[in-house]
Formats: C-alpha cells, sequence, structure tokens
C-alpha cells in the first residue's frame, strides 16, 4: 500500500495595501518570464517551420508534377477510362473526375450585396440566409418572469479580479 502524502499548503497572507501592490508586480514579473518562455519557443517553431518549408519543396514540387501527369492522362484518356465510370480505381488509389457546380459573380463589378438588394426588390427571399440568435445583451433588460417563461435566468455574479499597470511594467516597476 502507498503511503498517504499530506501536502503542505503555503497561502500567502496580504497585510496591507503594499503587500498586496507587492504581489502584483511579483504576478507582472512572473507572466514576464512566461511571455520570454513562449517568445523563445515561438522563434524555435518558426525556424523548424521554415526549415521543414524548405527541406520539403522539392517533394512538393514532384507531387505537383506528377499529378499534373495524372490529370492530363486522365484528361487524354477521358473516353476509354472514363465511359462508365466517374473513377478510376488502382493499387495506390484512385483518380477521375467530379462534377460540381456552383454559383458565382456574373461580372467584375457585380457584388454579393448587389445580389442580396436583387433579390429583395424581386421578392425572391427565400433566396436570402438570415441567421436569428438571442441578443444576449437585450435579454439583460427582461423581468426575471419574463426570462423564466423563455426559459432563461440572469446569473449576477461578483468576480474578483486584479489588472496589471501596463505603463508601470513598461518602467521596470515590478520586482
Amino acid at each position: 500500500m502507498s503511503k498517504r502524502v499530506k501536502p503542505e499548503i503555503n497561502v500567502t497572507v496580504i497585510k496591507s495595501l503594499d503587500e498586496a501592490n507587492d504581489i502584483l508586480g511579483r504576478i507582472a514579473a512572473l507572466q514576464r518570464n512566461i511571455k520570454l518562455i513562449e517568445t523563445a519557443l515561438n522563434d524555435d517553431i518558426d525556424a523548424l517551420k521554415l526549415k521543414a518549408s524548405v527541406e520539403s519543396e522539392p517533394y512538393r514540387r514532384q507531387i505537383a508534377e506528377l499529378g499534373e501527369a495524372l490529370g492530363r492522362y486522365a484528361v487524354y484518356n477521358k473516353p476509354e477510362l472514363f465511359k462508365d465510370r466517374k473513377s478510376c480505381e488502382l493499387t495506390f488509389g484512385s483518380f477521375g473526375f467530379r462534377s460540381s457546380s456552383r454559383i458565382t459573380l456574373a461580372g467584375r463589378k457585380d457584388t454579393w450585396e448587389q445580389v442580396t438588394q436583387s433579390l429583395k426588390e424581386m421578392g425572391m427571399l427565400d433566396f436570402i440566409r438570415v441567421k436569428y440568435e438571442p441578443d444576449k445583451d437585450a435579454l439583460k433588460g427582461l423581468s426575471d418572469i419574463e426570462l423564466k417563461r423563455l426559459g432563461c435566468k440572469l446569473v449576477q455574479e461578483d468576480k474578483f479580479f486584479y489588472e496589471l499597470s501596463e505603463q508601470e511594467l513598461a518602467e521596470g516597476g515590478a520586482i
């Protein structure tokens, strides 16, 4: 059977505003250390990503060339390969043609806002998507009874916070 460990809990007791201010300074210094560590980590990650990108570029180029060659082969042999099917299944994968459609703007000067306006003017509202969602800020103005009828409730909390003075930190005022 393992031995039970009873850890000591050391809680800092703050007795004055000066001590509270010192605690905020210590927190700021600790956060600054975390930022330095994370910045170094991000620099390392960026360097590794760049190295991986450079090393993998020849492979990406080869993949693009081989994919283009495969596409040309498929287009050239489309009548024979795809007369009864849309794809060709092989040992290492498949290739083929997939029909797709999409709506695009007709001209360079056209915009989706113009399309929406035209749909409104023509009364074609079924072709306009509208997203409805509760306005939580507006709901705060309702009574408790009205909120309950809607399946909501107002929760008010008094949450503790602390905020570090960015100017003091920039001037090196932390411990």
